[in-house]
């Protein structure tokens, strides 16, 4: 693939993309065919430029499992051999076309890592994903909050005394029971707030296929308080 998204020639184009091809099972093959000419098909004969068709090869090769939406962009990168910018780029796009309102939500909280709490009391909240950290950022603004991510464009900080409470605007129904599931666990252990418990959590929610070594997703932390609330 890496000819296929990265060269100005046509005919290394090609053999950047055949190369690509080869190494495809033939199921693959066929979803990446279907997903190329149902593409091709919405445009009006030569006019689909250069990023139209990077556009339609990376979708085509989404939905052949070549590559997959959820891998870390650097991954994508080394496999396409392409820049990590080039993979955020067409990763925005394809969000941008295809994502739908019903469900956005739990992707949004699947995309968002709890990695770090400072002394100062701010949750660190990690986001490669762009479309997901501009989606988070404009619900945050919505909601009134305002954070900086200049010395990282990855990490969004959050204020632990509004944790909870922004979860809850920026989440709804999905962030349900989170309050009463924090509340519970202070009773449980009067020493306990909201720090030490999400430093425990990533331990507790193992179990769940949201939690990750080292970190904890928004998934697996609202999993774990619909299970205690």
């Amino acid at each position: 693939m890496n000819r296929a998204l990265n060269s100005s020639s046509n005919t290394n184009y090609l053999e950047g993309l055949m190369e690509t091809l080869k190494s495809l099972s033939e199921p693959a093959k066929l979803a990446f065919a279907n997903s190329v000419l149902a593409e091709v098909s919405r445009a009006p004969l030569g006019g689909i430029g250069k990023s139209e068709l990077d556009y339609i090869i990376f979708v085509g090769l989404l939905r052949a499992g070549y590559i997959s939406i959820d891998s870390p962009v650097f991954e994508t990168a080394q496999l396409l051999q392409v820049t990590p910018a080039k993979v955020n780029a067409l990763m925005y796009s394809y969000r941008m076309r295809t994502q739908k309102d019903l469900g956005v939500l739990a992707e949004l909280a699947a995309a968002i890592d709890v990695v770090a709490i400072h002394l100062d009391g701010n949750v660190i909240l990690n986001v490669e994903d762009r479309y997901w950290r501009d989606t988070l950022i404009a619900r945050l603004k919505r909601a009134g909050v305002y954070t900086d991510t200049s010395f990282n464009r990855e990490r969004v900080s959050v204020g632990s005394d509004r944790f909870v409470e922004v979860l809850e605007l920026v989440f709804a129904e999905n962030a349900q029971g989170l309050r009463e599931a924090v509340e519970a666990e202070r009773k449980r252990n009067a020493k306990s707030n909201l720090v030490s418990i999400i430093r425990t959590l990533p331990g507790k929610a193992a179990g769940s296929a949201a939690a990750k070594a080292g970190s904890l997703t928004l998934s697996a932390l609202f999993t774990w308080a619909q299970g205690v609330s």
